[in-house]
């Protein structure tokens, strides 16, 4: 009874508040607690206006919910062949559900896969192009030290012939005098 008062003030703000979520699973609550305290017929009134509504927003978890509740109430009214339709209905959703979180999971995996292999391929292209241009790089910079070794090479050769030439000059003059 506790309860009842408890799930009647959430039906109570889910309406007024326009959450068809709330107002769905707080119908099947009551249906529930109604089912619990040996009122059935009352319990099933309670889910199928539950049913009604999740079909109406087309929410197949809480019809699934709401198929679960009725099958509870119709085993507590003796209607064995409805509870056995409403477990059936009950298991065709819980199964599609499952299904739809399979084929999620599955077209994530797959999405995830494509999204490394094209961030390996990216990965993979940038690291060709820090390489060539590492090696422009470095081709660039021996070409250079190549360059500052033939002008000093040719410097200190300039130097020694001027050296050379000047001593010849000198001892041409000591030779002429």
């Amino acid at each position: 009874d506790e309860a009842l008062k408890h799930i009647y003030t959430a039906l109570k703000i889910k309406e007024e508040i326009g959450d068809k979520n709330g107002l769905i699973r707080s119908r099947n609550a009551i249906g529930l607690v109604k089912v619990k305290l040996k009122m059935p017929k009352e319990g099933r009134e309670w889910l199928m206006n539950g049913l009604h509504l999740a079909k109406e927003i087309n929410s197949l978890v809480l019809i699934k919910e709401s198929y679960l509740g009725l099958t509870e109430a119709d085993s507590a009214l003796g209607n064995f062949g409805d509870a056995y339709e409403h477990y059936k209905l009950f298991i065709l959703y819980r199964d599609r559900l499952n299904n739809d979180v399979i084929t999620k999971e599955k077209v994530e995996s797959q999405m995830q896969f494509e999204f490394d292999r094209k961030e390996a391929s990216a990965k993979s292209e940038q690291e060709k192009k820090d390489i060539v241009q590492r090696n422009i790089r470095n081709s660039i910079a021996a070409g250079l030290a190549g360059t500052l070794f033939f002008l000093l090479v040719t410097y200190r050769q300039r130097n020694r012939i001027a050296r050379e030439k000047k001593r010849s000059d000198e001892l041409i003059i000591e030779k002429e005098m």
